[in-house]
């Protein structure tokens, strides 16, 4: 089966700088893939932006997925649903980012649905006039989106 295997698919949009990952473990890789995609600007920070369901159900792996980028991510929890998509939320994270001295060479990764990644996209392109931002789409929703 394809849950134990190491294959990736891969492909660039070069219109928008964007690259696509799907594959299995890619959560447990995560470290990996962003050094990879960043290896010419290294980012100096990185955030994990979930709701509560989300981080408890697939946080842990992702953290420790990225542990080989030689940085601890932070991992940043948001409520779940619709309502989270507001300048309230936004301005939470905000709080956070400016406690842990997020800089703009840093990358913002939104786990989860269409709601965080709706608003992970949005602080992304807002924080010190933007960061980097990766979408680890948990939903066909957030990854059509």
């Amino acid at each position: 089966m394809l849950a134990d295997s190491m294959m990736d698919s891969s492909f660039d949009i070069p219109a928008t700088g964007t690259t696509v990952t799907v594959g299995s473990g890619v959560l447990e890789r995560a470290g990996g893939i962003v050094a990879a995609r960043f290896e010419k600007k290294p980012v100096s920070q990185v955030v994990v932006l979930s709701d509560e369901t989300v981080a408890r159900l697939h946080g842990d792996r992702l953290l420790v997925g990225l542990e080989v980028t030689g940085r601890e991510a932070i991992l940043i929890k948001t409520a779940c649903g619709e309502q989270t998509k507001s300048l309230l939320s936004a301005s939470a994270v905000y709080d956070s980012l400016a406690e842990r001295s997020i800089d703009r060479d840093s990358l913002l990764i939104a786990l989860g649905g269409g709601v965080v990644s709706d608003l992970g996209g949005f602080i992304a392109a807002t924080w010190h006039r933007g960061i980097r931002l990766a979408i680890c789409s948990t939903t066909i929703e957030a990854a059509v989106d």
